[in-house]
């Protein structure tokens, strides 16, 4: 594995792990160089979601 996909996945758990409420916040050396980076693009933000709840 390279070290930009290491630096992705990690930076990706770190976002998952924030955005659950009740948590303690994680942070990363370079998280704001890294959320500059990588923020934006749709394996880290989806550019549209599907519900799977029915509405009846």
């Amino acid at each position: 594995m390279t070290r930009m996909n290491t630096m992705k996945r990690t930076y990706k758990n770190i976002e998952n792990h924030n955005c659950k409420s009740g948590n303690n916040r994680r942070t990363l050396q370079y998280f704001d160089i890294m959320d500059d980076f990588l923020g934006k693009k749709p394996y880290m933000t989806p550019l549209v979601t599907v519900s799977s709840s029915n509405r009846a």
